[in-house]
């Protein structure tokens, strides 16, 4: 797997994996008026076999928009993403879930800490979770990844 800075030349194929995620999983639960934008500046992708398979945006020290393509999925590609960006950003990283989003399981599982839970900003009526990784579980979070990979 190769995972590499996302490029113009990506946009389209990652709305169309977003459009495919959104309509199985309602990811994200508000189509966006605009995905182009939504995903963000400053974002990398993971290519499996020449394709590009996920996707992930860090803004203000938050891991955002973090998706994996349907016929991506349970190859590790959403954590090779997520330790990617704990390489580039040494310093704590944080992210929001919608409460009761299957992306709960994956990230209590690998190493992330509830610090709260608060309403939406976009919805009044959608409570979000609050997760922290500190830098020294970032070591944790490499390894754990890693002896995943040995594994498979």
């Amino acid at each position: 797997m190769r995972i590499r800075r996302r490029t113009a030349a990506d946009l389209d194929v990652c709305v169309a994996m977003l459009r495919a995620v959104h309509e199985r999983d309602a990811y994200p639960m508000n189509w966006p008026g605009d995905p182009r934008s939504w995903l963000l500046e400053t974002a990398w992708v993971a290519e499996r076999d020449g394709v590009v398979a996920g996707h992930v945006a860090v803004q203000d020290g938050e891991i955002q928009r973090l998706f994996v393509s349907v016929d991506a999925r349970r190859r590790a590609v959403g954590e090779q993403l997520v330790r990617h960006v704990l390489d580039q950003y040494r310093g704590d990283l944080k992210l929001v879930v919608v409460e009761g989003d299957a992306a709960v399981r994956f990230y209590e599982a690998t190493g992330w800490q509830h610090v709260g839970t608060q309403q939406s900003e976009w919805d009044p009526g959608v409570n979000v979770r609050r997760y922290e990784l500190a830098p020294e579980a970032q070591e944790q979070y490499a390894q754990h990844v890693q002896n995943d990979q040995q594994d498979r």
